[in-house]
C-alpha cells in the first residue's frame, strides 16, 4: 500500500491525491445523521476547519519525512553534516601509477 502512494505522490502530485481523498471521505462526513442539525453556515465552515487541518496534517507529515535520514553514514565536522556513502582512506589504494 506504501508503494500506491508513493507512486500516486509521483506521478499526481500532492493535489491528486487530496482530491482522492477528499473524493472519498468527504461524502460520508456530509451524509452523517449528527450533521443534519446544522444549517448550511454552520456545515460551510465545520467543512473548511476539516479542510483546513487535514491540510496542516498533510504538511507535518511530508514534513517529517523529508527531514529523516536518507541513510548511510553520517560524520558531523565542525556543526556541519555530511550524508551519504562515506569512503575513508586512500580511494586509489591498489592502483599503481
Amino acid at each position: 500500500m506504501e508503494n500506491f502512494w508513493s507512486a500516486a505522490l509521483k506521478y499526481g502530485g500532492s493535489a491528486t491525491v487530496g482530491a482522492f481523498v477528499a473524493y472519498s471521505v468527504y461524502p460520508a462526513i456530509i451524509s452523517s445523521p449528527i450533521l443534519k442539525n446544522l444549517n448550511s453556515n454552520q456545515l460551510f465552515a465545520l467543512l473548511c476547519l476539516i479542510a483546513t487541518l487535514t491540510f496542516f496534517i498533510c504538511v507535518f507529515l511530508i514534513g517529517l519525512v523529508k527531514n529523516k535520514p536518507q541513510g548511510g553514514n553520517v560524520i558531523n565536522v565542525s556543526k556541519s553534516k555530511v550524508r551519504g556513502g562515506i569512503t575513508g582512506g586512500n580511494r586509489n589504494s591498489g592502483k599503481t601509477e
